[in-house]
């Protein structure tokens, strides 16, 4: 697999039932997503990284990584919305977007 044909996205809702703001309480001195992004640049080119999230908070903390973002529309930022459809909004936003890609890979920053 050559990693120019790959796209990383990084899904960050804002608001956990469970733990508000998450995505961005420290681990280790920084917000947890810091630490999956910087595990993406680690092994992909930063114009393949991308952020989706409804979050502006999250959103300025990944354009100071100088990654792309994606704002995710508000109806799949609900309790009860699945990664996979916020995936297959992300993968129609790239094809309008006329970005050509063979794998995308989703890296949660939770985990």
């Amino acid at each position: 697999m050559e990693y120019n044909d790959v796209i990383v996205v990084i899904p960050a809702r804002k608001n956990s039932k469970r733990l508000k703001g998450k995505n961005l309480r420290e681990l280790r001195g920084k917000p947890l997503i810091s630490h999956t992004i910087e595990y993406a640049l680690e092994f992909i080119d930063k114009k393949n990284i991308w952020v989706n999230s409804d979050d502006e908070q999250v959103i300025e903390l990944a354009n100071k990584y100088k990654i792309s973002t994606y704002k995710r529309p508000s109806h799949l930022a609900e309790d009860e919305t699945l990664t996979n459809e916020v995936i297959i909004d992300f993968c129609n936003f790239l094809v309008e977007q006329n970005t050509e890609f063979k794998y995308l890979i989703t890296l949660q920053p939770t985990n």
